[in-house]
């Protein structure tokens, strides 16, 4: 119970921040008090259960546990020192209208309103756009890999897991228009995706802002009620991100896509 509000507060803290892996300035939001900020160690369950609802096992890095065959029919993106980043995952996270304005695009090519070329430029531009945010989440991921243990590290995951079955499933399903967590698998799996994605993908999404918010939080200063200094923090977590992108190896693929 305690790992769970202690991470029901992480929450909190990280939707603070989560707009700065987002391509989209202008909505950021005032960063929280740092009284409640906790090192990822010390979220560490050693007692957790292993993988107690069977949703979701963390995989290994990507390129580590897949068959190559597998990888090499994938569309990909970008590699972030190594590793790739695939262009379904990029496009599942992109924002509804985004989704809306490309399954148009699908309509009006087939109606011959605009051309096959057209579309596809369309969605290059849009995986493009988003693509940063997904290279930086890479980047902290694989910072926070290389400063945790391994058994930390998993034990971690499995209290995000639980947090993702208890709260952000049943938003899923809600959202879907379905009831059960079947049916949000099959209307996931229409379109590509699965249950044991979007936990995946909620998991690393956690550990990457929360990463990236202890390393901006740690080197600026406070006033005398403990809150950050706004301007402080934003600068910080940009210059970390900055740091992170000029020492990594990242090649980009989405230019030389030709279409889906």
């Amino acid at each position: 119970m305690r790992a769970s509000l202690i991470w029901r507060e992480l929450i909190l803290v990280v939707a603070v921040i989560g707009v700065l892996l987002a391509l989209q300035p202008s909505r950021q939001p005032r960063p929280a008090t740092t009284a409640s900020s906790r090192s990822l160690a010390q979220l560490a369950s050693p007692a957790a259960p292993e993988n107690p609802e069977a949703l979701y096992v963390p995989a290994a890095d990507a390129g580590e546990s897949e068959d190559d065959g597998l990888r090499k029919a994938r569309e990909i993106s970008a590699t972030v020192n190594g590793v790739p980043i695939f262009t379904e995952d990029v496009v599942r996270t992109l924002p509804d209208e985004i989704m809306r304005q490309m399954a148009d695009n699908d309509r009006a090519v087939a109606v011959g309103a605009i051309s096959v070329e057209q579309s596809q430029k369309y969605r290059r531009d849009a995986i493009g756009y988003f693509l940063q945010q997904h290279i930086d989440q890479e980047l902290l991921l694989q910072a926070l890999k290389r400063r945790m243990d391994e058994d930390d590290l998993a034990n971690i995951r499995k209290e995000l897991v639980k947090l993702f079955v208890t709260e952000d499933l049943a938003a899923a399903i809600e959202k879907a228009g379905v009831t059960t967590p079947a049916e949000l698998e099959q209307h996931l799996r229409a379109k590509g995706s699965s249950i044991d994605a979007l936990c995946k993908a909620s998991c690393d999404r956690s550990l990457a802002q929360h990463y990236l918010w202890v390393e901006a939080e740690s080197k600026i200063h406070h006033d005398r009620a403990g809150h950050l200094k706004e301007s402080q923090f934003q600068c910080r977590a940009a210059d970390v991100l900055k740091e992170l992108n000029e020492n990594a190896r990242i090649v980009k693929f989405v230019d030389r896509q030709s279409g889906r």
